[in-house]
């Protein structure tokens, strides 16, 4: 499941359990974990249908890779520059933090599943396929490629962050990279 529509697959059991339990769940008093006082709606009302329409369901979801919810605020370059490996949906793409994600994915008219995918040079460059071309004056070695490039606002919705991989601190534009 993604937040926010991104997009959610259930299974005929699983649709069955939320029929059952529809009234008893849209209903359901909030805990004393809570801290928003407002009922759950949209997908977080889904979510608990399904992981406790009644109180003894313990059913759990599953975040499917690639499901991506970008609800970022500020500049996404770090996030678009991070190699995926798995693409399967960009929700909120542009709303909040603006891609041009419809002209930079062109690119797969030529070469096929390879948008955003990263290519290294050796002269410290690395090539991400549709968004950039970027050197590190520093080396590349020195870089964690594994980890998101923080250059959104840290500032947003905490109930999906983890879903954007582990974060490493932004490079400053002409010290640490050269875009």
């Amino acid at each position: 499941m993604a937040f926010d529509g991104a997009a959610v697959f259930l299974t005929a059991p699983v649709l069955d359990l939320i029929n059952d339990h529809y009234s008893t769940c849209i209903e359901r008093p909030r805990d004393n974990h809570d801290t928003d006082l407002r009922p759950p709606w949209g997908d977080m009302l889904l979510k608990f249908c399904i992981e406790e329409p009644d109180g003894t369901s313990n059913i759990p979801l599953k975040r499917r890779p690639g499901l991506h919810q970008l609800d970022l605020n500020g500049d996404p370059w770090g996030w678009y520059e991070s190699g995926l490996t798995q693409l399967l949906t960009l929700h909120h793409f542009n709303t909040l933090a603006v891609f041009p994600v419809l002209e930079a994915s062109l690119v797969t008219d030529i070469c096929g599943d390879c948008f955003l995918q990263r290519y290294r040079f050796q002269d410290d460059t690395i090539f991400t396929n549709g968004a950039s071309v970027v050197r590190y004056p520093n080396g590349a070695d020195c870089v964690s490629f594994d980890k998101v490039e923080q250059t959104f606002d840290p500032e947003g919705p905490e109930d999906f962050i983890d879903s954007l991989g582990e974060l490493r601190p932004r490079l400053t534009e002409g010290i640490g990279k050269q875009s």
